[in-house]
């Protein structure tokens, strides 16, 4: 593995970890992808799983869209869990499309696909950590 750093005061930003001889930026209309810029904070993806769109950047959260293969889609929480999980991020709330992940005072949602045509599994970080993790 590699650690991707950007620049950063006092200290460089650690912006990801990625394979050998990858890049640290995913070229435009370059999809799917295994990094995206930001990653989500502490989370690395599934194999099986890829970026497919560049993240959303709000003042609330992030949201990334992940295809990890049409039979999966629809199956976030069963896909994202483990490898979440394995990477020492622990449930607070899990509903009947979505689940939330806390870790390092960093949260995490994941959210099923609704299946329809160009709609990916996503996964939201939030701003702040909201209940129930607090």
């Amino acid at each position: 593995m590699c650690v991707g750093l950007e620049a950063g005061v006092p200290h460089p930003i650690f912006a990801g970890l990625g394979p050998p001889n990858t890049a640290g930026f995913i070229n435009e209309g370059t999809y799917p992808a295994t990094n995206a810029k930001p990653t989500p904070t502490g989370f690395v993806l599934p194999q099986a799983c890829a970026f497919v769109a560049t993240p959303v950047i709000g003042t609330d959260q992030t949201e990334w869209s992940i295809d990890c293969g049409a039979a999966n889609n629809n199956n976030a929480r069963g896909i994202l869990g483990p490898a979440l999980a394995q990477q020492g991020w622990t449930l607070c709330a899990s509903g009947l499309a979505t689940a939330q992940w806390r870790k390092d005072g960093v949260m995490l949602g994941v959210v099923e696909s609704s299946l329809a045509p160009g709609e990916y599994m996503r996964v939201h970080q939030f701003a702040r950590l909201i209940s129930p993790c607090i």
